[in-house]
C-alpha cells in the first residue's frame, strides 16, 4: 500500500505504530515497508535540499534519520523471522527481501552521511578533517559494492568517488602548503578519475543525464556530481600551475594560467546557476571568482611593471584590490552561517597588495631617474646607449640589465654608475651578470630599504607559520631586519642563515627582491 501522505510527521507517526507493535502478519509488514520506502524518499530528497542550500549539518540529520529508519525495519523483520511458530514461506521470502532492501539502504545512507560531514569540514575550511571523512565513506560504500547486489555497482562508484573527493583536498593541502607542483600532479590524477567514472557512467547507464542534485535516481546524481567535480578539478589544476608560475618568476605563463582558471570557473558557475543553485551557494561561487580575478589583477599589473607600463599597472592593482575586497565581504558575511571560510591563499593578501604598490612605486622612480641620467649623458655627448632594462642578474628585477657601452675618446670615470637603491645586475661596457647578489658594501639607504622588506617578509611568514621550525625562522627574518636597522651585515648574514630555505621561498612568493636577494646570499645561493 502506498499512502498519498506527504507530510514527514504523518509518515513518522505511521511507521512508529507498526515498529511498536508486538507482531506483524504479512500484509501489515507489507504495508510497514511501503510507508518506510516513502519516508525514506521524502528524507532523501530532503538532504538533497539541504546540500544544495550548503546546510551539510541538515543532510547528514536527514541521511541518520534513513539509517534509523532502516536499521529498525531490519531488526523487526529479523524479530518476525526468528518467531518459534512457522512462517509461511510467501511471508519469509518478503521479509528476507525488505530485510535486504532495508540493510543496503541503511549502509548507503551512512555513506552519505559520511559525505555531508566532509563536506562541513571542507566549508570551516579543515581540509585534513575532511580528507578523513572521505576515506571512511569510501570504505563504507565500498561495503556496499561488496555486499549488495542491487546497489552493489552504486557503491563501488560512490567508493571511487569519494576516494577521488579526499584527494582533491590533499591537492588543496599542498597547495596551501606551497606545493605547486604536487598539488598540480594531484589534481592531474584527480581529473583522470572523474573523466574514467564519466566513461563508466556513460557506458553502464548512457540513458543517465547530468541534472542539478536531488533530480533522477542516486545513478544521475553521481553523474552531475562527477561533471562538476572534473571541471572544478580543472580549474584548480589551472589554479595550482599559476601559482608554480608565479614563484618561478614566469608571470607570463602565470597570467595565461590564472586567465584559463577565470575562464573555466565562470563555465562552470553559470552552468550550476543554469542548473538550479541556492542563493548562498550562489554567493559562495561569487566570493571564489572575486578571489581568482583578484589574483588575476594581481599578476597582470607584475607584467604591467615588468613592461614598464605603469599606468596599467595601478590600473590592474587596483582591479585586484576590488576583487579581493569583495571576495572578503563575501566571506565574512558568509563565516557568520558558518557555511564558507576565506581561501587559504588570501591569508596575507593586504600586505601582498602594499608591497606590490612599493615595489611598483620604487621601480617607476627608479627608471624615471635612469631615463633622465640617460637623457643628461646624451646631451652632454657622452655616453651612447645601445639598451637598458629587464633584468639585471639573477632575480634582478627592476636594475640595468642593458649594455651601456661608452665612445672611444671617453675617460673611464664616466663608467661609474650610482643608482640608489637599485637592484643592478650589470651596468658598463659588454657588461654581463651571472646569479648576481648585491649584499656587500650596503650604503645606509640600502639597510634601511632591506629592513623594510625584510618587516614585511615577517609578518607574512608569521601569518604562514603553522609549526615551531617555521615560527622560528619567523623570529630569525626579524632578528635580521633588526641588523639591517643596525647596519650590521655579519648579523643580516647570520640570521638569514637560521631563518633557512622557507625564508627564500616566502621572498620570492612575496616579490620582495632587496629581501629575496640577501636570504640567498645568506644561503650561498
Amino acid at each position: 500500500m502506498t499512502t498519498p501522505w506527504t507530510d514527514h510527521l504523518q509518515l513518522e507517526a505511521f511507521v512508529k505504530q507498526f515498529e511498536l507493535a508486538d507482531r506483524l502478519g504479512h500484509d501489515a509488514f507489507g504495508e510497514y515497508a511501503a510507508v518506510a520506502d516513502e519516508l525514506d524518499e521524502l528524507y532523501l530528497t530532503q538532504a538533497q535540499q539541504f546540500l544544495q542550500e550548503l546546510d551539510p549539518d541538515g543532510a547528514a540529520e536527514r541521511f541518520a534519520e534513513v539509517v534509523r529508519l532502516n536499521e529498525t525495519l531490519l531488526a523487526r523483520a529479523d524479530r518476525e523471522l526468528a518467531r518459534p511458530e512457522r512462517v509461511a514461506p510467501d511471508y519469509r521470502t518478503d521479509l528476507i527481501a525488505w530485510r535486504t532492501e532495508a540493510a543496503d539502504l541503511a549502509v548507503y545512507a551512512q555513506g552519505e552521511a559520511l559525505l555531508a560531514q566532509a563536506m562541513q569540514r571542507r566549508l570551516s575550511g579543515d581540509l585534513r578533517g575532511a580528507v578523513d571523512l572521505y576515506e571512511q565513506a569510501q570504505e563504507q560504500f565500498g561495503q556496499l559494492a561488496e555486499e549488495s547486489e542491487a546497489r552493489g555497482g552504486l557503491g563501488e562508484l560512490k567508493a571511487l568517488l569519494s576516494g577521488t573527493d579526499a584527494g582533491f583536498c590533499q591537492g588543496v593541502l599542498a597547495m596551501g602548503a606551497g606545493a605547486y607542483q604536487q598539488a598540480r600532479e594531484i589534481f592531474r590524477q584527480v581529473r583522470a578519475t572523474y573523466q574514467e567514472i564519466r566513461r563508466e557512467l556513460a557506458d553502464d547507464a548512457p540513458d543517465v543525464g547530468g541534472g542539478p542534485p536531488g533530480a533522477g535516481t542516486p545513478a544521475g546524481q553521481v553523474a552531475w556530481e562527477v561533471e562538476a567535480q572534473l571541471a572544478y578539478a580543472d580549474m584548480m589544476f589551472q589554479l595550482a600551475s599559476f601559482f608554480d608560475h608565479v614563484r618561478s618568476g614566469h608571470p607570463d605563463r602565470a597570467e595565461e594560467c590564472i586567465c584559463e582558471a577565470v575562464g573555466l570557473y565562470e563555465e562552470w558557475m553559470n552552468l550550476v546557476i543554469a542548473q538550479g543553485c541556492a542563493p548562498l551557494q550562489r554567493r559562495v561561487m561569487l566570493m571564489e571568482l572575486s578571489n581568482l580575478r583578484g589574483w588575476q589583477g594581481w599578476v597582470r599589473a607584475d607584467v604591467a611593471r615588468e613592461r614598464r607600463d605603469w599606468q596599467r599597472c595601478r590600473e590592474h592593482l587596483t582591479r585586484a584590490e576590488q576583487a579581493w575586497s569583495a571576495c572578503a565581504d563575501l566571506s565574512a558575511r558568509l563565516s557568520v552561517t558558518g557555511r564558507a571560510s576565506l581561501p587559504f591563499e588570501m591569508s596575507n593578501i593586504e600586505m601582498l597588495l602594499e608591497t606590490s604598490r612599493r615595489r611598483y612605486q620604487r621601480e617607476r622612480e627608479l627608471w624615471q631617474e635612469i631615463e633622465r641620467l640617460t637623457a643628461q649623458l646624451r646631451a652632454q655627448g657622452r655616453v651612447e646607449v645601445h639598451s637598458h632594462g629587464g633584468y639585471g642578474g639573477h632575480g634582478g628585477r627592476g636594475g640595468a640589465g642593458g649594455s651601456i657601452g661608452m665612445s672611444e675618446n671617453q675617460e673611464h670615470h664616466y663608467s661609474t654608475y650610482n643608482f640608489p637603491g637599485a637592484n643592478v645586475g650589470a651596468a658598463g661596457d659588454g657588461a654581463r651578470a651571472e646569479r648576481f647578489q648585491q649584499f656587500t658594501g650596503l650604503r645606509p639607504g640600502d639597510f634601511r630599504h632591506l629592513a623594510e622588506e625584510l618587516e614585511d617578509l615577517a609578518v607574512t611568514m608569521g601569518g604562514a607559520a603553522t609549526d615551531e621550525t617555521r615560527r622560528a625562522a619567523v623570529r630569525a627574518v626579524r632578528a635580521a631586519a633588526e641588523g639591517a636597522r643596525a647596519q650590521d651585515e655579519s648579523a643580516v648574514r647570520r640570521h638569514l642563515r637560521a631563518a633557512g630555505a622557507w625564508a627564500l621561498d616566502m621572498a620570492a612568493r612575496l616579490g620582495v627582491s632587496a629581501a629575496e636577494a640577501a636570504v640567498r646570499g645568506a644561503l650561498g645561493g
